[in-house]
């Protein structure tokens, strides 16, 4: 582990924090979730000893003076979290992050998240951005349409 300056404090501060903050970049996102795939993957396929987070949340991203992202908080074994749970931990952080994709995107917390998709699904909504691929309506309306829909 390395020590780091994170002077930009955190990814949710960026995302859901005080609006006086600039906006995110689209570029900024994409390079925000690259970092922390990178992290991950760094975590997950450590030679030594495969190593998982358990807590991934935008709150336990922190953004250094390049707004490069760094996974903070504890990590463990992932032999640990398999002997505890018998199943492989890793899956819990991939499944965190594919929910902090979908903060990064949207630019709204998971409460307002899991609240927007359970009126979709109530009024019989849920896939109809999806399929009809009019999945910008998604995107955080703060990047006023400066984004690249192919890579929503």
């Amino acid at each position: 582990m390395e020590m780091v300056s994170c002077v930009n404090g955190t990814l949710a501060s960026w995302l859901f924090g005080n609006r006086s903050m600039p906006t995110l970049t689209w570029e900024q996102r994409m390079q925000i979730s690259i970092g922390i795939a990178k992290g991950l993957w760094v975590f997950h396929k450590n030679p030594v000893e495969k190593m998982v987070h358990g807590n991934i949340k935008t709150t336990n991203i922190l953004l250094n003076e390049k707004l490069e992202a760094k996974i903070a908080g504890s990590i463990s074994s992932n032999l640990k979290w398999k002997k505890m749970y018998g199943l492989e931990a890793n899956l819990e952080d991939v499944f965190s992050f594919g929910i902090v994709l979908m903060q990064i995107l949207a630019g709204r917390n998971t409460r307002t998240l899991v609240g927007e998709a359970r009126g979709a699904i109530l009024t019989g909504n849920a896939w109809g951005a999806i399929l009809t691929g009019n999945v910008s309506s998604m995107a955080d309306p703060c990047l006023n349409g400066a984004y690249i829909q192919s890579e929503i």
